[in-house]
């Protein structure tokens, strides 16, 4: 209940054209709920799959949308800490970041403990990995892996367990 709560606050300080707008929530009624603007489109991850790798003049759209988004999470001072293909919704607006379940404030407090990361392996930052100076660069650096699935239709450091994954972050070129 709590992390939900956490959840809708951090969604509600979000607003701009590639975010969707929290329209109410109620975290402490009896079945705790959140209701968000509705974006038609399928995620990047589903469209690249289904379709294939985006054409330039996409990517470019793609590119764009996701650097304003990122822009209005952190002027929000928000990181979003889990940006990958499966967080972006593709709408006839442009591209839509979604699922701030794992966000934080730049200045607050880290919700792990010693030994935790945040994120999906394939799109997390050296920093987030190692836990030092984590800041919305790592977002960024999340975006450019979500960049080159778009256009490659794989994950930037490969597939395999997450460990293996991880190493390929720190010592590997995507």
């Amino acid at each position: 209940r709590a992390r939900f709560a956490r959840e809708v606050r951090t969604a509600q300080r979000v607003h701009g054209p590639f975010t969707p707008a929290v329209v109410d929530a109620d975290p402490e009624a009896p079945a705790p709920w959140m209701a968000t603007e509705y974006v038609p489109g399928p995620t990047l991850k589903e469209a690249v799959r289904e379709n294939g790798p985006f054409p330039e003049e996409s990517l470019r759209v793609l590119v764009l949308g996701l650097a304003r988004a990122l822009s209005t999470i952190h002027t929000a001072g928000l990181m979003h800490r889990d940006l990958k293909p499966s967080n972006i919704l593709l709408s006839p607006r442009g591209p839509q970041v979604i699922d701030f379940g794992i966000a934080r404030a730049v200045e607050g407090t880290v919700l792990t403990r010693t030994g935790q990361t945040f994120g999906t392996p394939a799109y997390t930052s050296p920093e987030q990995i190692t836990g030092l100076n984590v800041s919305p660069s790592a977002d960024v650096f999340s975006l450019a892996g979500a960049v080159l699935f778009a256009a490659s239709g794989r994950p930037p450091f490969g597939e395999g367990s997450p460990a293996s994954t991880l190493s390929r972050v720190m010592k590997g070129e995507p």
